[in-house]
Formats: C-alpha cells, structure tokens, sequence
C-alpha cells in the first residue's frame, strides 16, 4: 500500500485501500519489529473516531489516551503538509488534592480532561521535562543526521476552555547543526529549554509537544507504508529516551 499526494491535498488519510489493506495495521507490521515488539502489542487511534475523514493517526503501547509518548502522523488544516514523528502531552493538573474540573476559575474544563487530570507518575510528559536538554542538544540532532531533514519541535498549549492562541503556540527547528524559531530567527537550545520547563509549571494549560518532520506532496506520493515507517523508526530512539530510563534507550542504529 502506498500514501497518496491526494491525502495530502484533501487534508485526510485514506485509511483502507479498495483491496481491504489497512494503512494502519500496514505501518504497524514494520514498526513493532524495529522496536522489539509484537505487533499485537502496537495500539492504533485515530482522531476523529470513525470510518472517514481521520486526519490524526497514533501507534503506542498503550490502549490509553494522551498518557504515552507516542508516533503519530497529522495532516495540517491549511495546506497541504504531512507531519510525522512522537508527540507528547501535557494535561491539567489540580491545584490542591480536592479540587474538581469546575473549581478552576470557575469555567468548564478543558475537553480532554474528562478522560481524567495529569499523573505525574504515569504521564510521559514530566520525563521529557526531566529530559529536556538530552532531547533537545542530543536526540532532535541525532533524529536530523538519521532522516536527512529538518526536524521540528511544536509546542503548543491551550486553555480551560480549549482556546488556543498565536503567541501560546512556538515552532523550533533544527537544520544544519543550528537552531530556529519560525518567524523570529535564530535560538539558543538552552531557550527551548527553558520554554518547557515554563509550560510544565502551567496546571491549567493543556500543552502539546510534537517532535516531527514535515512532507509535502511531492515527498508521500507513491511512498510505500515500509519507507513511512522506517521515518517513524528513526525517532524510535527519541521516544525511547523520553519514556525509558536512558540506558536502556534501543540502539536501532
């Protein structure tokens, strides 16, 4: 099964080919090996749930939303663009030990969190906050060197009421060796740092972290599913990283 310009285009996945093969389950087939894993034990979601019209796919070990650190492909709403890599997920987090989703000021909570608060315990996120500099000065270089592309790290946060800003929302790139915030210029990696190390001491902020690379349609036209996923494989090592202890990190290169 191949991906499609046109999935591109349209801004969603064609999920299912007319033989029946699953694109899904396709990618899966080839990512869980590299990882040491049995298929079976790669989980795949979606968004939005339902037959038609998916524009975000994720495979992970867990059956649970937002928890892990997790693969994903996402197509952008205004153009034409295919993101891939890890993304990870910042959830609300209570004030005090009692508070409710309405006691924050007041308002509704944030959609997301009807699935339950962040636990620091269980939650990913608090490990790619401890692991910051590592991820930034040592896994997105290495990620660049594997894929021969620029990789990105978006960082985007929303409020209470599932708002979401120009300013809330901050994309770095690495490319050649150095790095970029998009519309502003050249950073300093010790910037980024520092910038997540902020939003992890926002509880009433939602926040997502994507560390990906981008494709156009010219780049996924005619791309098999195993050349899809061996662009997943490459940031293995930088999921990895943030969810394991470090040593144990696969050396899957």
């Amino acid at each position: 099964m191949e991906l499609q310009e046109a999935w591109l285009v349209r801004g969603y996945f064609k999920v299912k080919s007319e033989s029946g093969e699953s694109f899904t389950q396709k990618v899966r087939e080839r990512l869980a090996p590299a990882l040491g894993l049995d298929p079976k034990a790669l989980h795949l979601a979606s968004y939005p749930v339902g037959p038609a019209w998916r524009y975000w796919l994720w495979w992970r070990e867990r059956d649970e939303d937002y928890v892990e650190a997790q693969f994903f492909a996402g197509l952008a709403l205004e153009y034409p663009i295919l993101s891939i890599g890890v993304s990870v997920e910042k959830g609300l987090e209570r004030q005090s030990a009692d508070e409710s989703p309405t006691d924050l000021q007041g308002i509704a909570p944030h959609p997301k969190s009807e699935k339950g608060w962040m636990d620091r315990e269980r939650w990913d996120w608090h490990r790619l906050v401890d692991r910051r500099r590592t991820i930034v000065l040592d896994e997105v270089p290495a990620v660049c060197e594997r894929i021969q592309r620029p990789v990105l790290v978006k960082l985007h946060k929303k409020d209470l009421e599932d708002r979401t800003s120009e300013n809330w929302n901050r994309t770095f790139v690495h490319l050649q060796g150095s790095w970029f915030e998009r519309h502003k210029g050249s950073i300093e990696p010790e910037e980024i740092c520092s910038h997540i190390e902020g939003l992890d001491r926002q509880k009433d902020h939602w926040v997502d972290a994507l560390f990906c690379c981008e494709l156009g349609p010219r780049d996924v036209d005619g791309m098999t599913t195993d050349q899809f996923a061996e662009i997943l494989v490459s940031f293995a090592p930088l999921r990895a990283r943030i969810r394991e202890d470090p040593d144990s990190a696969p050396d899957l290169f």
